[in-house]
């Protein structure tokens, strides 16, 4: 089987399981993928919430506004689980790996945005940035001009890799802002 399909497939019941996937803000999305790691209750939605850099009363509310949400949120307090359902006869299960591979998936277009501002603003290394781009993350990454003194040389060479030591004295990033 075409690995391309499988992922297709899994993605396609995934979110015919969680329906109101695509309206539920990234909060909510990554709450759910929680809820295994933290427990059923106010209490583990309130250890969530510190987690999420909010607070019960606001996550709450989120909740309340997406009865969708409340609903498998309901059906994991009470079963444990996340819901299924028959899918073309097969039977088909939500299991947190289905939620956290939703979320990279969509999550890698905001991280490589990131990524590209940073590299424009200088705030990744040039080797970071050949390396990104030698796996294919970014494109073509323009070498940036290294902070005035910084040296690099190479310590050790194998395998097609050379691995380098910058100067241990120097403590500034590309931009020349100072390590914190």
């Amino acid at each position: 089987m075409d690995m391309t399909w499988r992922r297709k497939k899994w993605r396609r019941n995934t979110l015919y399981i969680l329906k109101q996937w695509k309206f539920w803000p990234r909060t909510l999305r990554y709450t759910l993928a929680l809820l295994p790691s933290h427990g059923i209750g106010d209490a583990g939605l309130s250890e969530i919430a510190d987690e999420l850099g909010t607070n019960l009363e606001a996550l709450k509310k989120l909740i309340e506004a997406h009865p969708s949400f409340e609903e498998v949120l309901a059906h994991y307090w009470e079963w444990g689980q996340y819901p299924a359902a028959e899918i073309f006869g097969t039977p088909f299960r939500v299991g947190v790996h289905d939620i956290s591979s939703l979320i990279a998936e969509e999550s890698a277009v905001p991280a490589l945005i990131a990524l590209q501002r940073g590299l424009a603003k200088g705030k990744i290394s040039s080797l970071a940035a050949q390396a990104l781009t030698d796996a294919g993350f970014i494109g073509d990454a323009a070498p940036k001009p290294e902070a005035e003194g910084a040296k690099e040389t190479p310590v050790a060479q194998g395998d097609g890799l050379t691995i380098f030591n910058a100067d241990e004295d120097d403590d500034t990033f590309i931009d020349g802002s100072a390590e914190m």
